[in-house]
């Protein structure tokens, strides 16, 4: 009877322990973030399309919060709010941004996604990307593409309604873009200052070649088999050579389609392991320059406690990675 009022009473404070700590944590996080932000971190913690690393830590004796938001560049359009939704609730933010023209293959790795972009169309996906959004709201703020306002000259005395409307049109537009752009808030280039090195160049020429060769095997094996099956005096063989590139096509949109149904289900993706080691060549190196920019935003804007910052999702676990190696900090859960 005693051994089982004993087993009784450690498992209520077993749970009493577990109920404070979850409560310890719950109380922390709201220490960090706001309501709102804690809200809509929450929210797309849980799509699959993005992924969340919570980091804190000092600098210089004060306290500070790194939010590491990944995301799939490709995606449902329908998805893409969501990360705007998480922005806008941070004053300090910071992105990436891939310079094609500091590697030896980077134009070529370019032209190449935007094959598999067109790819993607195909099965629903789209280059719906967040980082892509902030790059064209932060050029066409630089260019200040907004309506010339209309002058009118002193000497009239009445002024048409059309006009009045014109001028009421481009305050309006005016006010609106500047309030809905994200340069209102203060925006960090987490590639500034990037420096490729020898495994970046590598990697920039080897997967568009790996890629390239990878379809010119594939059409080349396919349109062998289809001359082969026919009659070559039957004057087709050009037929056979557009039916065979059709058949190439069509096998990449469904090994896309197979790629993102395993993706969805097991949350591994079978097209980048097949290239695993090239994408981390690209990654590494620039995952250390994005790591030591947010160190030196955070520094530079010693007022601001929280810096979120939108990467590529295949980024969130090596940046986050060095910042808690070399830089002190610590990943916290981010709890419902």
């Amino acid at each position: 009877m005693n051994a089982l009022k004993l087993s009784l009473f450690s498992l209520l404070l077993g749970i009493h322990a577990f109920a404070n700590e979850n409560l310890c944590e719950d109380t922390f996080i709201q220490s960090l973030l706001n309501s709102r932000q804690i809200q809509v971190l929450n929210q797309i913690e849980k799509n699959k399309d993005y992924s969340i690393k919570i980091l804190t830590g000092t600098i210089d004796g004060t306290s500070k919060t790194i939010v590491l938001l990944g995301e799939n560049h490709h995606k449902n359009q329908s998805e893409k709010s969501l990360g705007h939704s998480v922005i806008e609730q941070f004053d300090l933010y910071g992105y990436e941004e891939f310079d094609s023209s500091k590697t030896i293959g980077g134009n070529t790795l370019v032209y190449l996604l935007l094959v598999f972009e067109k790819i993607a169309s195909k099965t629903g996906r789209t280059y719906s990307s967040t980082v892509s959004d902030i790059h064209e709201t932060i050029k066409k703020s630089e260019k200040k593409q907004l309506p010339k306002k209309v002058n009118f000259s002193p000497k009239k005395e009445k002024i048409s309604g059309m006009l009045a409307e014109m001028e009421d049109y481009a305050e309006n537009y005016e006010a609106s873009f500047k309030s809905s752009s994200p340069t209102d808030k203060t925006s960090i280039h987490l590639e500034k200052g990037h420096s490729p090195d020898f495994l970046e160049h590598f990697s920039s020429v080897a997967i568009p070649l790996y890629f390239i060769s990878l379809a010119s095997i594939l059409s080349y094996t396919t349109y062998q088999a289809t001359l082969n099956s026919i009659n070559q005096d039957s004057g087709i063989p050009a037929l056979t050579l557009v039916g065979s590139i059709g058949i190439g096509v069509s096998s990449a949109i469904i090994f896309q389609k197979l790629n993102l149904w395993i993706e969805n289900k097991w949350k591994v993706q079978p097209l980048r392991l097949l290239t695993y080691p090239l994408f981390i060549g690209m990654e590494k190196n620039r995952n250390k320059t994005m790591a030591k920019n947010i160190m030196e935003a955070l520094k530079k804007h010693p007022t601001t406690a929280v810096m979120i910052n939108v990467i590529g999702k295949h980024h969130v676990s090596g940046v986050g990675k060095i910042l808690q190696k070399e830089n002190g900090f610590k990943e916290i859960s981010l709890k419902n």
